[in-house]
């Protein structure tokens, strides 16, 4: 049950990731979206990267705000939204 949750999750992660849109030809220009190759990888990635962290967090090892610094600094590369 477990596993197919995961799956499921992984599964909507690299759905959201597709979503975003096709790599642009220019990340740099204004207001682009880029989305990494490979969505299901990336998906991958992000998510056991966010399960390394929540462990680390509730053990405290590291703050909220520093998983969060964590993530996004791993997020930006695949994905970058205007701000």
């Amino acid at each position: 049950l477990l596993a197919d949750t995961k799956r499921g999750v992984e599964d909507e992660c690299a759905r959201l990731i597709e979503q975003a849109g096709p790599p642009v030809p220019d990340p740099g220009a204004r207001g682009a979206r880029t989305v990494a190759t490979g969505a299901r990888t990336v998906a991958r990635r992000l998510l056991a990267l966010a399960d390394g962290l929540t462990v680390r967090v509730l053990v405290g090892d590291l703050s909220g705000a520093e998983a969060r610094e964590l993530l996004e600094s791993e997020l930006a590369p695949h994905l970058t939204v205007p701000r």
